[in-house]
This record gives structure tokens, sequence and C-alpha cells, in this order.
């Protein structure tokens, strides 16, 4: 993968979770952090712990989808 995409890729999260919070929290959806509190209960070290590596896989499987689909469809051609 090309570093163009990376950067591109760490700058739209960067730039989109705060925008994205602000819209939801706009709209009264509950936002991530409310889901994990009423998921795990309150916060302590466990909790934070598990927390951790639900968001890191999650966001390992937002980044693989998209780069994985656009690999599937330049083999094809």
């Amino acid at each position: 993968m090309k570093k163009k995409y990376n950067l591109l890729f760490i700058l739209g999260i960067v730039v989109g979770v705060p925008i994205m919070n602000g819209i939801l929290i706009w709209l009264g959806i509950p936002t991530y952090d409310h889901l994990l509190e009423i998921t795990l209960g309150k916060p302590n070290t466990l909790n934070r712990v598990i927390a951790i590596l639900v968001t890191g896989a999650l966001i390992y499987l937002i980044y693989l989808i998209p780069f994985g689909i656009f690999k599937r469809k330049k083999k094809s051609i």
C-alpha cells in the first residue's frame, strides 16, 4: 500500500472523529464512549484494557476493509 494512502487514512481519522462526535451529540445519538460505558459499566482498569482492545480491533477492521476490497478489484482486472 502506498504511503500516500496511509497518510490520508490517518488524517481522515484525526479530522473525522471530532466532527462525527459533534454531529452524533447534536442528533442525540449515543457516542462510542457512551456505548462502552453502557456495555462495560463504570470505567476501571480491566474495563479500560478491554475497551482499548475492542477499539484497536475495530480500527484495524476499518483499516483493512476498504483496502481489501480495493486489492480484490485490482487483481480481477
